[in-house]
């Protein structure tokens, strides 16, 4: 039970801070090319959530 647990917590940690650096990584990448955050997060984005 503790396994599973930990497990949990573990994946919990790496979903947050996978989806944060997606998020900074994309606004990092939508200033450099001078674009709009919508559109690098209707597309970029997009494809990244919708990839695996």
């Amino acid at each position: 039970m503790l396994e599973h647990g930990l497990g949990f917590l573990g994946g919990l940690v790496l979903l947050i801070v996978g989806g944060r650096w997606l998020v900074n990584a994309s606004v990092d990448a939508a200033r450099r090319l001078n674009v709009s955050s919508l559109l690098v997060g209707l597309t970029l984005v997009a494809w990244g959530t919708s990839a695996p």
